[in-house]
């Protein structure tokens, strides 16, 4: 599970929170959400690391940590007046750079020879099943990459959202719109309508329509 500054295991899944609780107990609520959604989600690593796939509460102190880590680190984002779209990208992108830096740290095959100075290429599935090259940093890679790992990154700033919000019932998506000259997230409501956030306040899709026209939808 994530350091605050390593984005480690960032994902997840979301319910509602009484809004009496203390910051504290809504850090914990959320921090249960994530590591119940990266059970779900890395569910092929049951077998070579059991220590992780405990309730919550039956965690060790530090793996606990870590998901609350991530949650502090959105709630530092959020006080810093960072879009959703931003936070999804700023973890996403640093969960992958923590995890090359261990990889080419640790494993052999990152590199083509002793030297090190030629990197090898990994190949992963991305969105729509593409092949793609994930040795590289996180400018370099492929969108349909940057797009399966964003994954992780939304539900996480869903469960924060949906603990945290005074509108726990709206939560982010992967898709993204342009809007008035800035790349807005798309959040869906629970019949399914679709959303995006203006001044604060979220705003039908059709609403934010500008001069008759949908905005540019981007996934």
């Amino acid at each position: 599970m994530p350091n605050a500054s390593q984005y480690d295991r960032s994902s997840r899944l979301s319910k509602g929170c009484s809004s009496s609780r203390t910051d504290k107990e809504k850090i914990e609520a959320v921090a249960d959400l994530i590591h119940q959604q990266w059970m779900a989600m890395n569910s092929w690593q049951k077998n070579s690391k059991p220590e992780l796939f405990l309730d919550y509460k039956d965690l060790s102190e530090d793996e606990k940590q870590k998901d609350k880590d991530l949650v502090v680190l959105i709630q530092k984002f959020k006080n810093d007046k960072l879009s959703d779209v931003q936070i999804i990208d700023k973890i996403s992108e640093g969960h992958h750079e923590k995890w090359l830096s261990d990889f080419r740290k640790s494993s052999p095959d990152a590199y083509t020879n002793n030297t090190k100075t030629t990197f090898k290429e990994r190949i992963r599935k991305g969105t729509g099943d593409k092949d793609v090259n994930i040795n590289k940093n996180w400018k370099d890679l492929d969108q349909a990459w940057k797009t399966k790992q964003s994954d992780a990154a939304t539900q996480a700033v869903s469960a924060y959202n949906n603990v945290f919000s005074s509108r726990s019932n709206v939560n982010p998506t992967a898709e993204r719109v342009q809007l008035g000259g800035r790349k807005a997230v798309v959040y869906q409501g629970p019949r399914g309508g679709k959303y995006v956030k203006t001044g604060g306040e979220y705003v039908s899709l059709s609403k934010a329509m500008s001069g008759g026209k949908k905005p540019k939808s981007k996934k």
